[in-house]
Formats: C-alpha cells, structure tokens, sequence
C-alpha cells in the first residue's frame, strides 16, 4: 500500500497470529499430552522474502535432516473467511493429506466448510521453505480481499466466527498427525510438478463405454496422492450411483462403514455385493462428507 499510512494488517497476518495462540491454549489444556512433541512458531520477515522461515530451516538442519520435524502447517490470512471456503495449499506434498484434512474438517460440530485444494506451490508465504526442504507442509488461507497489503486492512473487517472453523480444521489435522507414532509422512516431490491444471485433468470428466453394464453405473480414477478417496469420474444415467445423488469429482471414501483403500478395493468390493442388498457410500464433495445409499 501507499507510504505513510499505517498498515494494521489485521487479516495479514495478525489473524494467523491470533489463531496460534488460540491453538497453543487449546494445547495447553489438553487432559493427555499429545504423542508427538509440538513446536509452534511465528516467523518474521515474510514480505521481505520469507526470512524468518527460511533462516529457521538455514540454521537447524538436524531438525530437517534427522526428520525431527516430520510435518507443518501455515496459518496465514485466516480473517476473511467468505461463502465458508477454506483455501488448503500444499496437500500434495505426501500421500494422504487431503484425506487427513477432509477428516479433520467432518469433525466440527457445527456446518463443516468447503475445503479448496490448490495444487499449486508458490513461494508467497512461510509454508514453502519448509516444502523446499522436503517436510509434508499444509498452508491453510481464506482469500485475498481488496483489502489485501493496504492500509484498509483492519480489525473490524475480521471475520471473527469464521476463524473458529478454520482452526478447528488445523487443531484436528495438528492432532491426528502428533498422536500417531507409528506412520511418519513420506514427501512427495512431484508434488512440485502439480499444478491446478494437473487437477483438472485428474477430475476431467470421462464416458462409460458404450453398452457398459456396470451394477453401479460409475467409472473412478486413481489419484496417487489420495489412494484411499478414488475420485469419480463417469456416471451412467439412471444407474444407482446416479439415483443416489453421486457426482462428478466426489471422492468415495467409505463403503458400507469401511475405509476404502485404493482404487482397487472399492471396485472389489463393489463386485461382490449381492443383488438385493443396497449400499451405503460415503463420499467427499468439496471436503464436506456426504452419506449416499445406492439401490439397484
């Protein structure tokens, strides 16, 4: 913004701020411990070029070589949240964390939010040293506003009830991770050859072949990076997926109770259902959970 006016900043990043130590307190009173230990940061210097983030990951390389730091999240701009959208960033950088976000997000008491998976890994805030240096990063963010770096960005314009959703997402997700010892994140380096557009044609719309004959009337595609939530890409007219209010670009998670593990397994299981029994599908649409019952 123009020189000589004073720039509160208040979604840019006092609200990431405020919602730290919100999640510090919540830690705090937590009965148990969790499992894993918890470092929570603030980083300075990021409108200079990430100097904070960057001189943390410069000077304590046994916390990243010796994985002592298995994972990270990123609040910034959490203030504005609109239309109840969360922005997730950096969901590709391992196997499963978009299955880790959706989950986390189901468990608010209240609506859940829309989760918006942006594939695309920019050097625009602190999450991306540490996704430079291979550790498994979640940025989550409700928008830029025209407010946005200038001197209008104040406090009275935050979105105050809007935060609590969006850190109840990163205090589930922060929980799942620090309480389970067994399963450690592997990185995925090609998540830095994602982008929006490899989504696009990952979700891109594909046709049943002709005199297909398929129970269900669905056609899903693999997805490496969430295995455990086929995405559905073709849907026969009139089949029992589609009277049962399936979508285009939903992802199946569950058949019948039981996580589904990959591609594979849901076509399986879905072979050997009886033809007089119904099933119960549950799946994500824009990373709000759905129950859906298919019936021949």
């Amino acid at each position: 913004g123009p020189f000589g006016y004073v720039h509160n900043g208040a979604d840019d990043n006092a609200s990431g701020v405020a919602g730290l130590i919100k999640i510090a307190e919540t830690l705090a009173e937590l009965p148990v411990p969790c499992r894993r230990t918890i470092l929570l940061a603030f980083w300075d210097g990021e409108e200079q070029g990430l100097l904070g983030s960057k001189y943390f990951i410069k000077n304590r390389p046994d916390c990243i070589n010796d994985k002592k730091i298995i994972f990270s999240i990123n609040l910034d701009m959490i203030g504005r949240l609109r239309r109840r959208q969360l922005n997730v960033f950096g969901a590709r950088s391992a196997t499963g964390l978009e299955t880790l976000v959706t989950r986390a997000n189901n468990r608010y008491e209240k609506e859940s939010l829309e989760l918006i998976f942006n594939w695309d890994i920019t050097p625009d805030s602190d999450h991306y040293p540490f996704l430079k240096a291979e550790v498994p990063t979640l940025m989550f963010h409700t928008g830029l506003h025209p407010d946005y770096h200038r001197p209008s960005d104040d406090a009275h314009l935050i979105n105050i009830e809007g935060i609590e959703p969006v850190l109840v997402v990163t205090l589930q997700t922060l929980l799942q991770v620090a309480n389970n010892v067994d399963d450690m994140f592997s990185f995925r380096d090609t998540a830095f050859h994602e982008s929006n557009a490899s989504r696009k044609k990952l979700e891109e719309k594909a046709f049943l072949p002709i005199g297909s004959r398929g129970r269900w009337g669905i056609g899903i595609r693999d997805d490496p990076a969430n295995p455990a939530a086929p995405v559905v890409v073709a849907i026969r007219k009139e089949s029992p997926a589609e009277r049962g209010g399936l979508q285009i670009k939903d992802r199946i998670y569950e058949m019948d109770d039981t996580p589904i593990i990959d591609q594979k397994d849901l076509m399986r299981r879905l072979s050997g259902v009886s033809h007089d029994e119904s099933i119960n599908v549950l799946v994500s649409r824009r990373g709000q959970f759905l129950e859906l019952t298919w019936t021949e």
